[in-house]
C-alpha cells in the first residue's frame, strides 16, 4: 500500500495534471494527500483509475473503502431496515 502522493509522484504527475486526468477539481488531491478530506466514492475511483491503481492500494483510501463496504453491506441494511419496520430505530 503506498500514499497517493507518492502514487503520484511515481506517474510523474503534479497534483493539476493527476485532477485533469481524474475529472475532479486540484483541490480535491490536495486535501486527500494532506489527509484533511477524503474524496467522494465515485472520486477515489476516478483518481484511481488516473493511477492505474486499486482503491485499496492507496493508504488514504483503503479505510474508507472498507468503511463504505460496510455501511453498504446487505445484512447491516437489512438490519436497519427490519428496527424501522419494529419501530425500534
Amino acid at each position: 500500500m503506498r500514499s497517493l502522493r507518492e502514487l503520484r509522484i511515481r506517474k510523474l504527475m503534479s497534483q493539476k495534471a493527476l485532477a485533469l486526468a481524474a475529472g475532479v477539481a486540484p483541490a480535491t488531491i490536495g486535501q486527500a494527500e494532506l489527509g484533511r478530506q477524503t474524496p467522494r466514492l465515485l472520486s477515489m475511483r476516478r483518481i484511481c483509475n488516473a493511477l492505474d491503481v486499486e482503491p485499496e492500494d492507496v493508504t488514504e483510501f483503503a479505510a474508507a473503502m472498507a468503511n463504505a463496504m460496510t455501511e453498504a453491506s446487505p445484512l447491516r441494511m437489512g438490519n436497519k431496515y427490519k428496527q424501522e419496520e419494529e419501530g425500534t430505530s
